[in-house]
């Protein structure tokens, strides 16, 4: 009977424990310390850091402590729960700080020991000079410096030459400056510079603390639009040189980067006569009208794009000058049954002469009638398509003035058209 109720004691006391097991319940022990501490994030004024549970008997609560030296130490949180991370708030941009926790039972009080300090730093402030483009300008680099920031111990660059594409990290550098390469030509690129701090501690979590973002990297101090050296100018041409006139315009394609261009006009004994400059943000900023030159004649230009840096213009190569000719400046003449009587004033330094001629004015009806020689000053046209000249039909017509050179030619602007029916 003894045996039996020894049987029974035992039993009741094994299912006890089973339950108590099985409920989450256990006996409590030394209260253990937090482990695997590591800084989860951080801004300018603040940081957060995580912590593995110290798998401890019963409910505990987390005390977090910061200190600047490892010898002063202040409590910035007391009563930390299941969220196994903290968050301390109101510190110094771009500063070293030192934490460390330790775990209480809330039952008892008994509390662990404290952790080993665990070396955090908030995020550096921003650069303390905006980020210029410095230096020469080439065709594939360009340099960039910038302010030191507060606290980072280096800076990330970052490039891109879209907006609509996320700007790539491209080199880092622990100076205040730093040289693109490889870049291409008569291209902006947009380059972000990003200050980190660097904790040393050899993990990816625990190695760089970063400045929120790269967003509005366009309007804030620490961009810059990069410009490499523009691409030789391209399709430079006689927009428009009228009769008798001493004003010649003339335009070209835009490029992708140029702050402005450069002109140079020589007239027709190759004398430079003026040497203007185009900047961006004036009204025509791809054309230009000189009026050094002669009427009824021809004259040479070329042009350079430049960038300008630091207060300083980089150009691009010039252009092959081209020659501009002036529109002929047409004299009287004739329409009658049978033919129509075309004049024009020789132009100087012109080595031929085409005249065209269209039954409306729309630049689909007209059609070359005729190529004439440098000493022609006249055409009578007696046919147009085939059908005789009448006297009551209106007939269009001008003429284009040619300059051959090198085997090239090079011809007036159509800025005029006659009639002489109204």
């Amino acid at each position: 009977m003894k045996q039996m109720k020894k049987l029974t004691l035992w039993f009741a006391m094994a299912l006890t424990l089973i339950l108590m097991a099985g409920m989450g319940v256990c006996a409590e022990s030394e209260v253990k310390t937090p482990t695997g501490v590591y800084q989860d994030g951080a801004n300018s004024t603040g940081i957060r850091v995580k912590f593995v549970d110290a798998a401890n008997c019963g409910p505990s609560n987390y005390e977090v402590q910061i200190s600047t030296d490892k010898m002063n130490w202040q409590t910035v949180q007391a009563d930390i729960n299941s969220s196994f991370q903290a968050t301390v708030k109101n510190l110094s941009t771009g500063r070293s700080y030192f934490v460390r926790l330790r775990a209480r039972r809330q039952s008892t009080g008994e509390v662990s020991d404290w952790t080993q300090p665990y070396k955090v730093s908030t995020a550096p402030g921003n650069v303390s000079s905006p980020v210029t483009q410095t230096g020469a300008v080439t065709a594939t680099a360009g340099t960039i410096s910038w302010g030191p920031a507060v606290g980072a111990t280096g800076y990330d660059i970052y490039c891109t030459s879209s907006l609509t594409e996320n700007p790539t990290c491209i080199g880092t550098t622990t100076s205040t400056s730093y040289t693109l390469k490889n870049l291409s030509k008569d291209t902006a690129y947009i380059v972000t510079v990003m200050p980190y701090t660097d904790l040393n501690v050899g993990t990816v979590n625990q190695g760089y603390v970063y400045t929120a973002g790269i967003s509005n990297v366009l309007t804030s101090g620490n961009s810059y639009l990069v410009r490499t050296l523009p691409e030789k100018v391209k399709n430079l041409y006689n927009f428009e040189w009228k009769a008798n006139s001493k004003k010649i315009t003339v335009a070209w394609q835009e490029g992708n980067v140029a702050d402005g261009y450069e002109l140079v006009f020589y007239n027709d004994k190759n004398k430079k006569v003026k040497t203007a400059n185009v900047s961006f943000g004036t009204k025509a900023y791809n054309t230009h009208q000189c009026s050094k030159v002669k009427k009824n004649s021809f004259c040479k230009v070329k042009i350079r794009a430049y960038v300008t840096v630091g207060g300083k213009k980089f150009y691009s190569e010039y252009t092959k000058p081209i020659y501009c000719i002036s529109n002929p400046k047409m004299t009287k003449g004739r329409q009658d049954n049978g033919y129509l009587s075309i004049n024009w004033k020789k132009v100087n330094g012109a080595t031929g002469y085409d005249i065209y001629i269209g039954r409306s004015n729309t630049k689909s009806a007209y059609k070359k009638v005729a190529s004439v020689g440098k000493n022609k000053t006249s055409y009578v046209a007696t046919k147009f398509k085939g059908s005789k000249i009448t006297r009551y039909g209106k007939y269009y017509f001008y003429v284009v003035a040619k300059k051959k050179v090198k085997g090239k030619t090079y011809k007036s602007s159509v800025s005029s058209v006659y009639s002489y029916r109204k």
